[in-house]
Parts: structure tokens; C-alpha cells; sequence
């Protein structure tokens, strides 16, 4: 499904990050939804629920490492980018810097909180409410951080329109194809203009 994303015309989108990110939210997202189910019904059996919170919080550490990994080396290869990908870095960190960093700062609690779990998870109360606290941590960061995925995308004719502050033409959607999956780039698109002022008011807010 990544390959819809890896395309010349949206150079932040054209990275391996992508996919680690894909593959790491399925790591962690899928970890909280095993939690959700497994815990309850555990619980109702009267069985230990101990392992099970370990296993997830296993995989969600792991997910979140890899996203992790993946945003450190794309902030890398942003920065070493003079054209588009620089825009949307500078965008990133100015324009919505409250929700960068908050996605960031999410990212290292959920990390804690994982290996906080993993050595003192048992059957107890505490478990399920730090569990529960890591579930609510990923989903609000894994939310955050895919409104900036499409919210900072800049379509390669915006350089010299945002750097000479025509701010209009960033509300105009640009379609194009994809080279690797054709017609496919149109979603994306519309996807980024729709999330674009949700992100707005929530950096404005706070």
C-alpha cells in the first residue's frame, strides 16, 4: 500500500519512512487492538492477564522504535533536501511545531511506558491502567503524526510559491499520477487538504 505514497511529485512522502511507518503502526495499533480484546475476555475467564500485557507492550515498543527510526532519518534526509522536502520540514517544525512536538514527546512516553510494562506488568489493577494509558498514548500519536503525513506534503511546483509567501496557492489541490501505482495519487491529495485546518485550530488552540 506504500507504493501510492512513493512518488517524485511529493518529495516528503518519498522515503522509506513511509513504510516503516506503515509497518510500525501495524506493530503498535495492532498490539493495543489485540490488548482491548484479549484483556477483557482474560479477565472474564479469571485467567492472568499478565502476558498478555507483556506481549503487547512488546510489540508496541517495537512499533514505536521503528517509527521512531524512520522519523529520525527522515528529519535527516529533509535537512540535507533544498527543495520541497526542506519546505515541508520547515512547515513541520514552525507552522505546526505544537504538533510535532507533541506527536514526539507522545512517541517517547509510549516508549516508556512499554518497558515500564514489560518489567513490571502482573495481575494486578495498575497493569490494566498503564496498559490502557498506553493504548490511549499510541492512538492519539499515531493520529497526530498521520495529519502531518498529509497535511505537510508539498507537490514539487510550491517551492517558489511558498518561499515568496503566495500562501494561496497552498490551499490549491495538485492531482498527479503515480508512477508506481497510476491514479493513485489523487486520495492523498484531497486526504492533506481535508485534515490541513484540523491541525490549524489545534496549534492555535494550544
Amino acid at each position: 500500500m506504500h507504493c501510492i505514497y512513493r512518488i517524485e511529485a511529493r518529495p516528503f512522502w518519498n522515503h522509506w519512512q513511509v513504510f516503516s511507518s506503515f509497518f510500525s503502526s501495524l506493530l503498535s495499533l495492532g498490539a493495543g487492538l489485540l490488548a482491548v480484546f484479549a484483556i477483557p475476555a482474560l479477565l472474564l475467564t479469571g485467567d492472568n492477564i499478565s502476558q498478555i500485557i507483556k506481549i503487547a507492550a512488546s510489540l508496541t515498543l517495537l512499533g514505536v522504535i521503528g517509527e521512531g527510526l524512520g522519523l529520525i532519518f527522515h528529519a535527516r534526509y529533509l535537512n540535507q533536501d533544498s527543495g520541497e522536502g526542506a519546505a515541508a520540514h520547515y512547515i513541520q517544525q514552525t507552522q505546526f511545531g505544537k504538533s510535532y512536538l507533541a506527536r514526539n514527546a507522545l512517541m517517547v512516553l509510549a516508549c516508556s511506558l512499554s518497558i515500564l510494562i514489560i518489567f513490571m506488568a502482573n495481575n494486578s489493577t495498575l497493569s490494566i491502567v498503564l496498559a490502557g494509558l498506553l493504548i490511549c498514548t499510541v492512538f492519539i500519536y499515531a493520529t497526530v503524526g498521520r495529519a502531518l503525513f498529509y497535511v505537510l506534503v508539498i507537490p514539487t511546483t510550491m517551492p517558489g510559491a511558498f518561499f515568496g509567501k503566495i500562501n494561496a496557492l497552498s490551499s490549491t489541490p495538485v492531482i498527479l499520477d503515480s508512477p508506481i501505482c497510476p491514479n493513485a495519487a489523487s486520495l492523498p491529495t484531497l486526504i492533506s487538504h481535508s485534515v490541513n485546518n484540523m491541525l490549524r485550530r489545534a496549534d492555535a488552540t494550544y
